[in-house]
Order: C-alpha cells, then structure tokens, then sequence
C-alpha cells in the first residue's frame, strides 16, 4: 500500500481467466467471486477507512508479466500496478528471461543440427545461424532484463520476425516439407514480446508525463 512497506493488499485468481477473483486487504476480504470480464471492466470498493480503491486487469493473460492488475487508491496507482516501477522492472526481468528462453531453444536446436542428418530447419547448415540467433538473443535479453531496454526489445522482434521469413523461405525453396507449427510458434513469440513492449513503453511514457 505504500513504497517500501509490507504486503497487505492480496489479489487471488481461481484460474487462468481469474475467474472467482478474491481480493483481501490485511488478510480481511473486501471483494470476492468477480469473473474475468469483471475485472476486465474494472472493480471499485470503498475501505474502513474511508479511501477508494479501484482495480481493472489489464492485458492478455497470454503476456505473462505483460499483463496484470491496475491498481488505484483514491487515483493514485500502488507500488506493483501497472505503470510503476515495480511492475516495470518486474516486466523487464520476465521478457529478459523469455529471450534467455527463446536463446536456449535456438541454441539446443543448433546441437540438433549438428548431430542430426536431417534437412530443413535442422539441416547441419543452419547449426552457425541458430548459434548465432542464440547469442544475440541473449545478450538482447540482458539490456531487457537490467536496462528496461525497448530497443533491445525492438530488435528481438525484428530478428524473429526476420528468421521467421527466411526460416520460411528456405523450407519452401529446397522443397522442404513446410512446417506450419514452426511459423505459429514463431508468431507466438512476436505476440508476447510486443506485449512486453507496450508495457515497459506505458511506463516510460507515464514517467515522461511526469516529469514534464
């Protein structure tokens, strides 16, 4: 409720739609029982002592730390809401650790490369990009997850984005059987950074306003 101090206000979710929401406020609940789409609109409650307190989920579930709750009290938004810098850095470090994660696949599927005799994707050529994709997308992942970077971010997309196409290009060029779970994935990937973009860029602009 207030910076540097302890946890009091508590938002439980029954399930990936947050449905049957339960809200508690020093271990008392002040709501509970709300559905996805309600607190997608927004809930309001007024507490003991007199303050206002609104919450509205915003986002996808499927942005992970790129979605999440706003939290107002009396209009003015609480440490770990969406648009402070709890959540900011919060947000920075699960999209640094997702580009670790999409290093790590590209990188054990180079190994695959290597030690397989496969074609396509796997084809022992395409071992050095995937290398290569792997490291950059790492070291991407740092300037994300310690520097709240959004032209690391910007990059990440471009470069899957651009892999994704010349993936594509090459599987229906040589005759490769086309892999359609391959360009979902691939789509998958863009989605969830580009929430994690929006959220890091919603902050930076709300500190922008601030200081203006």
């Amino acid at each position: 409720m207030e910076h540097g101090g302890s946890d009091r206000l508590v938002i439980k979710t029954g399930n990936f739609k947050f449905n049957k929401a339960k809200i508690t406020l020093d271990g008392q609940s002040v709501l509970e029982g709300m559905t996805s789409e309600q607190m997608k609109q927004g809930v309001s409650v007024s507490l003991p002592d007199g303050s206002h307190l609104a919450i509205k989920l915003v986002g996808n579930a499927l942005y992970a730390q790129a979605s999440g709750f706003e939290v107002l009290l009396d209009g003015k938004p609480l440490p770990g809401s969406i648009g402070t810098p709890e959540h900011a850095v919060l947000t920075a470090k699960s999209g640094g650790q997702f580009l670790y994660f999409l290093a790590v696949l590209n990188f054990v599927a180079g190994l695959v490369a290597i030690y397989s005799n496969s074609d396509g994707l796997f084809a022992g050529g395409n071992a050095l990009p995937l290398f290569a994709v792997a490291t950059v997308l790492a070291v991407l992942g740092i300037f994300v997850h310690r520097k709240l970077s959004l032209i690391a971010l910007g990059v990440s997309i471009a470069l899957l984005i651009g892999d994704a196409i010349v993936s594509l290009a090459s599987q229906l060029g040589d005759g490769t059987h086309f892999n359609p779970g391959f360009l979902v994935a691939r789509v998958l990937f863009v989605l969830i950074l580009i929430g994690y973009f929006r959220t890091i860029r919603q902050y930076k602009l709300s500190v922008q306003m601030a200081q203006a």
